[in-house]
């Protein structure tokens, strides 16, 4: 977890219902909480109603004609909570069901008594903590599309405007700000930060410690408007 980065708790069954959800959903809301991590807003991210100021946000992502919807806090400084993660069963309407808003508040509160106490850490890795066979890689191509994302919100750009300088289309655009990464590979993604003229450099180090495997680590500096 690279420094000033939040910590990613899971309320209740979040967790679980999570793992449930399609692969291409899990993707998404997976992105925006990498984004939440370090006090970025993934771009579908809307403040719940009912609860005060914006730090209670929801994802909204269709799906196969089904709709999934993610609910998580920013209200902590050391930590994002994910609140809760369901499949809606409505097929009219774009409100929140009233059970689920209620389900929201009573575990905001169990997050709240949490983070005043010692409370357990996720790996630092939400695709692993999600059980994801290539966490690794994944995690990579989550922070190699948030620079990418970055740099397109820093300099104003247009997805259109991104694309053209990418030499992508627009659709390819708006799948690396969502987090569908499932079509782009590690090196395409660092093509695309070189054709927006962002430098990489790549650093080989020895693995000094036997208590847990080989990483791949992904840093960013700080991006000049």
């Amino acid at each position: 977890m690279a420094e000033g980065e939040r910590k990613l708790e899971f309320v209740a069954s979040s967790e679980k219902d999570l793992k449930k959800l399609p692969f291409e959903v899990q993707q998404v809301f997976a992105q925006s909480l990498e984004l939440a991590k370090i006090g970025e807003k993934h771009i579908d991210a809307k403040p719940m109603k009912g609860f005060k100021g914006a730090s209670v946000l929801e994802v909204v992502e269709d799906h196969m004609g089904d709709t999934y919807r993610a609910m998580y806090t920013v209200r902590f400084e050391k930590a994002v909570y994910v609140l809760h993660v369901f499949k809606k069963k409505s097929k009219s309407g774009i409100k929140t069901p009233k059970q689920d808003i209620e389900l929201v508040e009573r575990r905001l509160k169990a997050a709240e008594e949490h983070y005043k106490q010692k409370y357990l850490e996720s790996s630092g890795n939400i695709f692993e903590d999600l059980g994801f066979p290539d966490a690794q890689e994944a995690l990579a191509k989550s922070k190699l599309a948030i620079a990418i994302y970055l740099i397109i919100k820093t300099r104003k750009l247009t997805q259109k405007q991104a694309a053209d300088i990418m030499g992508t289309d627009q659709p390819h655009v708006s799948d690396i700000i969502r987090g569908k990464l499932s079509g782009f590979t590690i090196d395409r993604l660092l093509k695309f930060l070189l054709a927006l003229g962002l430098d990489i450099e790549i650093k080989i180090k020895e693995h000094k410690t036997n208590q847990e495997p080989p990483r791949i680590y992904v840093f960013e500096e700080p991006m000049a408007v």
